[in-house]
């Protein structure tokens, strides 16, 4: 959140109370902008009651997005080495190191947000020539 510019929704403190909607634990989660997107992030508690047939037995975690419909997210960076070093001082787990497409204007790499959601960071863009 700090790193990548997003701001909290609310300006109310962070509550840790669990908080319900139709039987559903909803709370408590984590509501972020970015731009013009908003990022909620529910408690694993959510998705075990409101999805229990993902739950495998014994399961005690959220999978990887790798290779679903939604595999990742994406953000620009200005300098992607620097941003990664940032990160892993953060204690932030770098799943896929730095490779280049585009003749080596494009740099990317992923690391894993909350609940393993893949996020790619992206530095540099392709041009017309």
């Amino acid at each position: 959140m700090k790193y990548f510019g997003a701001t909290r929704r609310s300006s109310a403190p962070p509550s840790r109370a669990p908080r319900f909607y139709r039987d559903h634990q909803i709370g408590p989660s984590m509501s972020m902008m970015m731009d013009n997107v908003s990022i909620i992030i529910y408690p694993i508690e959510y998705s075990k009651k409101a999805h229990p047939d993902h739950w495998k037995k014994g399961q005690t975690e959220m999978d990887s997005t790798r290779g679903r419909v939604v595999d990742h997210v994406g953000f620009s960076v200005d300098n992607l080495a620097e941003a990664l070093e940032m990160l892993r001082k953060a204690g932030v787990k770098v799943t896929d190191e730095i490779k280049s497409v585009a003749g080596g204007k494009i740099k990317y790499a992923f690391i894993e947000g909350p609940d393993k959601i893949r996020i790619e960071l992206v530095e540099g863009q392709a041009t017309k020539e």
